[in-house]
């Protein structure tokens, strides 16, 4: 497949993840996953999709978010099979005392995807703060 295609097929898996994290559809973002998928979420390291899904039904049932992705850079792997992806993530969410979506944060991410079956799932994902 050509790198082109691969980068965009990339990129959509960033997109999938994220807009099944803002519906909280936890099926669709299952499907994101890998069985040993790590995800260093809020200081806190989750492995699997079990610990990933269990920790985000304990957020505030009234939170909404909407996350945003940016300055997107993918690098390939020779065979393929793993892409290395950086960029930055821009937060927004409800938890403040007006109303509507509001920043929340700025983060530099780092995910590592797999491609299983013609479909790039998430390897391992961590981000840090920028602003």
């Amino acid at each position: 497949m050509q790198a082109s295609i691969l980068y965009s097929h990339c990129s959509q898996a960033i997109a999938r993840f994220y807009h099944s994290l803002d519906r909280r559809d936890n099926e669709s973002l299952r499907a994101c996953l890998e069985a040993d998928t790590v995800w260093v979420r809020q200081g806190k390291t989750l492995k699997g999709p079990e610990q990933i899904l269990e920790a985000l039904d304990q957020r505030d049932p009234q939170r909404v978010t909407s996350h945003q992705f940016s300055n997107l850079f993918i690098t390939l792997s020779g065979d393929g099979v793993t892409a290395n992806a950086t960029y930055y993530l821009t937060v927004y969410d409800n938890q403040h005392s007006t109303s509507g979506l509001q920043l929340k944060a700025v983060l530099r991410s780092e995910d590592v995807f797999r491609l299983k079956n013609g479909v790039w799932v998430l390897s391992s994902k961590q981000s840090h703060k920028h602003l």
